[in-house]
């Protein structure tokens, strides 16, 4: 986060680590009754989106896969996860039509469009 922008009061406001926030749970996240969820293989934005969201810790696991063509190679990378627990998920879902469990959504994201710079920088990463 940067000094400028300070700390959103909420999730669902519009501000610029929000927008960043929504754009990375759109791109690699899900949303439930239960909370948020995102995924990174960056552990810098992993500790950034745990202090939007407020999260108590970033969940890192190193993931190896087997390449298609020769199995004896395996590549491993690192996967972060940061989760919000609680209501949001039903807010947001209901706020700015994410996906939600199961169902499809419509994403209204315009609530965020004051910030689309750091939106799509979120969908993208």
């Amino acid at each position: 986060m940067s000094a400028e922008t300070g700390v959103p009061g909420d999730l669902l406001d519009a501000h610029p680590e929000t927008a960043y926030f929504w754009g990375r749970v759109v791109g690699d996240g899900r949303v439930t009754a239960e909370g948020v969820t995102v995924h990174t293989s960056d552990e810098t934005a992993a500790e950034r989106l745990a202090a939007v969201a407020g999260a108590e810790g970033v969940d890192h696991r190193i993931i190896e896969r087997e390449y298609a063509h020769d199995t004896t190679i395996t590549r491993s990378e690192d996967r972060y996860t940061v989760q919000a627990h609680g209501a949001v998920g039903d807010r947001a879902a209901a706020a700015l039509g994410l996906p939600f469990e199961g169902d499809p959504g419509g994403y209204r994201l315009d609530a965020l469009a004051d910030f689309d710079r750091q939106l799509l920088r979120g969908i993208l990463e």
